[in-house]
Formats: structure tokens, C-alpha cells, sequence
């Protein structure tokens, strides 16, 4: 009972925090324009005066993307370098945003009291700026640890659930440390760490039931969206619109598990 609970109350403040969902969708889809520019600019000059977008509609050809690619060089270089750099950018703004979703969650469930009635947007950057250097570290042990933990894959299936295991337990681990950090901060960064790491071992099976349910969310909506994607061809400007709605309702989707997973592990470490 206390699972459903904690998966209810979770999802519960998500949908009352719904500014911060739209912050991660908007975070997400003002780094994305960059790239879509630059790209939509070299098809434009290439194949502004051609058929090939009408063609596009009704059947994508690959074949027009290598002749792109042999008679304009620089579009491969270009679109990765700025590929790259908006990649770095939204590197650090996730670090900073998620630092300001755990504050503000951890603030309101610790409080008890409606943070959304204050300034929101200050106190989400205040504490965005506030755990940002130590959630950077953390980035910067988990990556390694995680890249690591891949290394059975190559032994079989057995290495795949052991690889699933630890990605899962380090994923884990991390997001109880960011907790614990963002609740308190006279807390030492490897203090945290550790206080996390015992957390994680003994509510494993606990902490696990959350992350399979967010990701079984995430995969009914995945499903429920490839279906509704595939059931039309965008060859005209309404289909058009509704692949693109379509699309941006997915990436809100994903920000507000974000968000729902977030508010369960607070739940599930104050328990």
C-alpha cells in the first residue's frame, strides 16, 4: 500500500507542478531549434526548388540526403558542430534544471506549504544555482560508473541483466544522492554519496518498483504515440501540424515521468 501511495501522491504534485514540466519541455525544445535550423537552411538551398519535399511527404528517399551530403560538404560538419554545442549547452542547463526541480520539490514536501504561491521562478533558479556544482560532480562519477557497468553486455544475456542491474542500482544511487543533497545542505558531497549508496542496498527492490514504473509510463505512451504516428501520412500542412503535436506531447510526456520519478524517490527516502 505504501507503494501506491507514494506512485499516487508522486504523480499527484506532478500534475499540480506542471510549471515545472513545461520548463523541461521548453528547455528541451529551445536547444533543438539550433539544430533544425541549420538543418532546414541546407535542405531549403539544396532542394528549395526541387520536388524532393513533395516526394518526402509520401515516401522518405535517403538517397537525397547523399547526394546533399556529396554536393555540400559542409553540411555534415556544420550540423555536428552545432549539434555538438547545443549538446554541451543542454548538458549544463539539465544539471542547473535539476536542481531546481529536486530544491522546489523537496522544499514544498519538507515545508508543507504551497511553494508554487511564492515567486516561481526564483526559487527554482535559486535552487538550480544553489546544488549546481555538486550535481555536476555527481554527473561526473556516474557517467564513468554507468559506461563501466556496460562492459558484461559482452558476455551474453546474463551480462545484459547484470549491465540493466547496475545501471539501474547507479541511476539509483545518484538520484537519492541529489535528494539528500538538495534536503540538506550541511551534508558533505561524499557523506551524501555514501548515505545514498547504503539507502539504495537496502531499499532496492522498493526504489526498483519506481523506476519500472515510470518506465512502464513511459512505454505505454511511447506505444500509444508510435501507433497514433503511424496511423497517417503527413502529406498535407494538417497532418503536418498534428505529427508535429504529436511529438511535443511526447517530449511534455517525458518531463512530467521526470518530474513524477523525482517527487517518488523524495517520498520514498522520507519514508
Amino acid at each position: 500500500m505504501q507503494f501506491i501511495a507514494i506512485l499516487l501522491q508522486s504523480w499527484k504534485t506532478t500534475f499540480r507542478q506542471y510549471k515545472i514540466c513545461l520548463i523541461l519541455w521548453a528547455i528541451t525544445a529551445v536547444c533543438s531549434l539550433p539544430v533544425l535550423r541549420v538543418a532546414h537552411r541546407f535542405l531549403a538551398a539544396h532542394f528549395g526548388n526541387t520536388t524532393v519535399g513533395t516526394e518526402w511527404l509520401n515516401d522518405f528517399d535517403l538517397t537525397y540526403i547523399i547526394e546533399l551530403v556529396q554536393n555540400a560538404p559542409s553540411f555534415v560538419s556544420v550540423l555536428t558542430a552545432v549539434f555538438i554545442v547545443m549538446l554541451v549547452i543542454y548538458y549544463f542547463v539539465s544539471v542547473w534544471t535539476t536542481g531546481g526541480v529536486l530544491g522546489f520539490l523537496d522544499e514544498e514536501f519538507r515545508v508543507k506549504e504551497e511553494t508554487g504561491k511564492k515567486r516561481f521562478f526564483r526559487t527554482f533558479s535559486f535552487h538550480g544555482g544553489r546544488l549546481f556544482g555538486r550535481f555536476f560532480l555527481l554527473t561526473l562519477i556516474t557517467g564513468p560508473l554507468v559506461i563501466l557497468s556496460l562492459i558484461p553486455v559482452a558476455f551474453g544475456l546474463i551480462g545484459v541483466i547484470i549491465s540493466a542491474l547496475l545501471v539501474l542500482a547507479w541511476a539509483m544511487v545518484s538520484d537519492v544522492t541529489k535528494v539528500i543533497i538538495a534536503g540538506d545542505d550541511t551534508a558533505g558531497f561524499f557523506r551524501s554519496y555514501l548515505s545514498a549508496f547504503r539507502v539504495t542496498i537496502r531499499r532496492f527492490p522498493f526504489l526498483a518498483g519506481l523506476y519500472v514504473a515510470a518506465l512502464l509510463a513511459l512505454s505505454v505512451v511511447f506505444f500509444l504515440y508510435s501507433m497514433a504516428d503511424n496511423a497517417f501520412t503527413p502529406d498535407t500542412v494538417p497532418a503536418i501540424i498534428l505529427m508535429i503535436l504529436l511529438q511535443q506531447l511526447w517530449i511534455g510526456w517525458r518531463s512530467m515521468v521526470r518530474v513524477q520519478l523525482f517527487s517518488a524517490v523524495i517520498l520514498a527516502k522520507n519514508q
